[in-house]
């Protein structure tokens, strides 16, 4: 499968015991890299209000690449939302953020948000079972 980037859903479906979340992220751990946006990351430690749920997202990124956004992450991103918004159609904003990341290296994001779908040349990977 190679290197993908990851969004909250699935790594939220993995934290909160998914057995085919968790069986689907190891895999991609063993075929390549896996980044997890900065962006992302913020999401997770947002919902880290006990212990254990700390425990558990610090266990989960030291995993993972948390990959930092960029200048050039930005860039892309404003040119995408240009474009979109001549459409009227701009995607929500973190989901353009998280998918910047994708773009730029040129590999799948992994989720299972749909408003992602509005993005051109975004490939997506979902979830096998």
């Amino acid at each position: 499968m190679g290197d993908v980037v990851v969004d909250s859903s699935v790594l939220i479906d993995h934290l909160r015991g998914s057995p085919a979340a968790t069986r689907f992220l190891e895999r991609l751990e063993r075929e390549g890299t896996v980044y997890v946006p900065a962006l992302v990351a913020w999401e997770l430690w947002m919902g880290a209000i006990t212990p254990r749920r700390r425990s558990g997202i610090l266990e989960l990124l030291s995993a993972l690449v948390v990959d930092p956004f960029t200048a050039a992450l930005a860039e892309l991103a404003g040119d995408v939302h240009r474009r979109l918004a001549v459409n009227g159609r701009p995607p929500p904003t973190y989901d353009l953020l998280i998918s910047a990341h994708a773009l730029h290296r040129d590999i799948p994001l992994v989720t299972k948000d749909r408003d992602y779908r509005l993005i051109p040349g975004l490939k997506l990977l979902a979830i096998e079972h």
